[in-house]
């Protein structure tokens, strides 16, 4: 692993995260979002940290997510989000990991196998509100408590759907989305006899519906300090990656002609380039990179050329006190500036509203946690 590049991690913005989606979201229980290697913060790092902080359930996407989780220690609750195929239902009894059950065939697998085992394990339902994403339709409340009611080794602790509308700022279609989703909790509810919860809001939906919130809440962009909507206000929130490099050599060049493949980011003036040790094997989104920014010493300079395997160029002409050791800022703050993982998808052609670049960094590199 490279000893040049690497993440710093506060373990204080975070918590200050969580203490603010606490209070928006009026107190109701927060499920944290560690899925994706915790956006690449660390997932069994960060589960610990919000474990401690009182958070009581997380949820990750797949199977193997939840078992490394096991495997370190952590007995909480743990969501498995996505869609699991039937041979990986025994490892869910094993590890004592909460499937989504999304169909009356997934229901009658872990039904299936929990007769088999002589055990009982507990689900999620997912309910699909506009037809993009995987669960039960909401209109079949009635038809599944029939079905219910032949499950003797199915346990319905929760349900759950992906607001989507939230991510677009409809408020008109949100509040029908939780309106159908409500309606089906209450049917099913009332079947099962018993105390199910329901959590409805991801981070854009906690935005939107600050402190009118009724159930618990399923964060994870806003636990990292990550934006995920352009036109919602997250002042607020603290981002908690910084990647850092540092400079391992500087040059002086008469008439700079070219840096790198394609004899781009020339100038033909004399110049002063330093070398950053980062490239694309360690950061693999800095392939894509295009008119990019770095901070050194609280000031931006710009990225020259493309980027190379093992690192990549910035033009330092005219600047003083920089030199071999300097710290490089990739993301995150120096100073007065900060370039966020918003600007940094943006200028690497990915979707913005998505927060890959976190996740397609921080599992890459060293992580360094600071308080």
């Amino acid at each position: 692993m490279n000893r040049d590049v690497w993440a710093e991690i506060s373990h204080g913005s975070i918590l200050h995260n969580l203490s603010l989606i606490d209070r928006l979201s009026c107190h109701k229980g927060v499920i944290g979002v560690v899925k994706s290697d915790a956006y690449g913060h660390g997932a069994v790092e960060i589960s610990r940290l919000l474990l401690d902080s009182g958070v009581k359930r997380l949820a990750v996407s797949g199977i193997d997510e939840g078992i490394r989780l096991r495997d370190a220690g952590i007995a909480s609750p743990v969501l498995i989000m996505e869609y699991l195929r039937s041979g990986d239902l025994k490892e869910a009894f094993q590890h004592q990991l909460t499937p989504t059950a999304n169909s009356l065939e997934m229901l009658n697998a872990v039904d299936e196998l929990g007769k088999r085992l002589g055990r009982t394990l507990g689900v999620e339902l997912r309910v699909d509100v506009d037809t993009s994403s995987m669960g039960f339709h909401y209109g079949q409340a009635g038809m599944l408590c029939e079905e219910l009611a032949m499950l003797k080794h199915v346990n319905v602790g929760g349900i759950y759907a992906h607001i989507i509308a939230a991510y677009s700022g409809d408020r008109e279609e949100t509040e029908n989305q939780l309106q159908s989703v409500r309606s089906f909790f209450e049917v099913i509810n009332k079947a099962v006899k018993g105390q199910m919860d329901m959590h409805l809001f991801s981070s854009p939906g906690l935005l939107m519906n600050r402190r009118k919130i009724s159930e618990a809440v399923r964060i994870g962009t806003m636990l990292y300090g990550i934006q995920s909507l352009q036109s919602q206000d997250i002042s607020e929130i603290k981002p908690a990656m910084t990647i850092k490099s540092r400079i391992v050599a500087v040059n002086n060049y008469k008439h700079y002609n070219c840096c790198g493949y394609g004899f781009s980011g020339f100038s033909g003036e004399d110049a002063v380039i330093a070398v950053v040790g980062a490239g694309y094997r360690d950061l693999p989104v800095l392939s894509r990179i295009a008119e990019g920014s770095v901070l050194i010493c609280g000031k931006r300079f710009k990225i020259s050329g493309e980027t190379f395997m093992n690192h990549f160029l910035v033009d330092i002409t005219h600047s003083s006190g920089i030199g071999i050791g300097t710290e490089v800022v990739i993301l995150g703050p120096d100073g007065d500036d900060n370039i966020s993982a918003y600007e940094m998808a943006g200028k690497f052609g990915l979707g913005v509203e998505r927060s890959e670049f976190p996740c397609l960094s921080g599992s890459f590199i060293k992580r360094v946690y600071t308080d």
